[in-house]
């Protein structure tokens, strides 16, 4: 469960910003549904949110403050780029070294990421910071009890470049020495299966998931086509959104990938298969399904949809964090709104997964569906860095009329548009 997120010096985020999913004492609505107690010891006085909404101006920095949580939790699966026999990984991503390029002074900063969460009724406060040569430094801190103890520390600012707590054995020190500068000590530690430190990176690999446009629908499809259970889910879960889908069935079609060869040019490539996905819609007279032939034929909508079905129920079932990038896209305010619902919804979210987006849609401002804590806004500033504060910042009144309080511009993070544009 997310508590926390800071980043600095990340694309247009330049000093450090922070997003809290602490629930505010002073924000009394929506207690039994929008908000949660975690179990852990320590933590009976804190309460988390199911929701976060991040509002702001195109360009503003929105998709880059969930996408720098993404991109830390993709360096922490892939910085160790060795497979168990010392051979190099291919095909992975490129370290988060993305300065604010606007002001020459920080292009040679480090790029510093950090994030506090709770795991297995433990809360961790873990991050790192990275230079142009690799990592600079690393930092795990864990809260078994309530109180803060630190598992390792490296670093100049450390004694020796590096602390390594006792509680994480002695064979750890072998594993420092395994660490390269271009990687993160929790990836080795984790790939030694580290009994310690493999739950902390178990976090980012299974607990936390990102979407955006890019994102394919393959993994709803796949899911939906070997598991029945799951399937039964998605064409519930389809049916309900009124696009007129009654079922959904699968066609394993051959597919050829081609590769371009620099002095031989188009090279076919080897024939492989994938499932394609074909759904099912309710006749005019009421009585039958049409298929439909591919999802060619679809709305972006249904697409869009489809796509979000399979990461929506997986969170829900197992309560983990969700990140998604403009989840307007292509839907019905009204279905978003549902959509944001079911994480408020104590029987659809017995297990109180998270849903933090980023949208532009006015609707949503309805203190009936988001509480004020929940809001929070992105704005670039005079020097073009991105800044990031909450609704809470303004002590709006409860029942306050928000969606007008922002097209106003009283809260900021709207477009400073001429007026006139051609």
């Amino acid at each position: 469960m997310l508590i926390e997120l800071q980043v600095e010096n990340f694309a247009s985020i330049r000093e450090r910003q922070t997003l809290s999913m602490v629930a505010s004492k002073a924000v009394k609505e929506h207690g039994d549904t929008h908000v949660f107690r975690p179990e852990g010891e320590g933590l009976d006085r804190i309460g988390l949110l199911h929701s976060a909404a991040i509002y702001g101006a195109n360009a503003a920095g929105k998709s880059n403050l969930i996408r720098a949580l993404w991109r830390m939790g993709q360096f922490v699966l892939t910085s160790d780029r060795e497979d168990l026999e010392g051979r190099q990984a291919h095909g992975l991503l490129p370290p988060p070294l993305v300065p604010f390029k606007l002001s020459p002074e920080w292009v040679g900063r480090p790029s510093r990421f950090e994030v506090t969460f709770l795991h297995e009724a433990v809360r961790y406060q873990y991050g790192f910071t990275l230079g142009s040569q690799g990592v600079v430094e690393e930092w795990l801190v864990a809260y078994p009890k309530g109180r803060s103890q630190v598992l390792f520390e490296r670093g100049p600012e450390v004694a020796g470049g590096w602390y390594l707590n006792r509680s994480l054995g002695a064979k750890t020190r072998d594993l420092q020495e395994r660490t390269r500068q271009d990687a993160l000590f929790l990836s080795v530690a984790a790939r030694w299966n580290h009994a310690v430190l493999s739950p902390v990176y178990a976090w980012f690999k299974n607990h936390v998931r990102f979407i955006d446009s890019s994102i394919p629908w393959d993994y709803t499809v796949q899911r939906a086509a070997t598991d029945p259970a799951f399937k039964a889910e998605l064409v519930a879960f389809l049916r309900k959104a009124d696009f007129g889908v009654t079922d959904i069935q699968f066609q394993t079609v051959p597919v050829k990938s081609l590769r371009f060869d620099i002095v031989k040019g188009l090279v076919e490539a080897d024939e492989s298969e994938q499932v394609q996905p074909f759904l099912m819609h309710r006749s005019s007279d009421g009585l039958g399904s049409v298929p439909f032939a591919g999802l060619a034929e679809e709305s972006a909508g249904t697409i869009t949809y489809l796509t979000l079905a399979g990461h929506w129920l997986d969170v829900l079932a197992s309560g983990n964090t969700l990140l998604v990038d403009e989840l307007e896209g292509s839907l019905h305010p009204l279905l978003v709104r549902k959509l944001i619902e079911v994480f408020h919804n104590p029987v659809l979210n017995p297990k109180h997964a998270q849903l933090v987006f980023t949208t532009q849609l006015p609707l949503l401002l309805d203190q009936d569906l988001l509480r004020r804590d929940q809001v929070w806004f992105v704005e670039k500033n005079v020097e073009g860095a991105t800044v990031v504060f909450p609704l809470t910042d303004f002590s709006p009144r409860n029942r306050e009329a928000l969606q007008k309080g922002y097209l106003g511009g009283r809260y900021g993070a709207v477009p400073l548009l001429e007026e006139a544009l051609i």
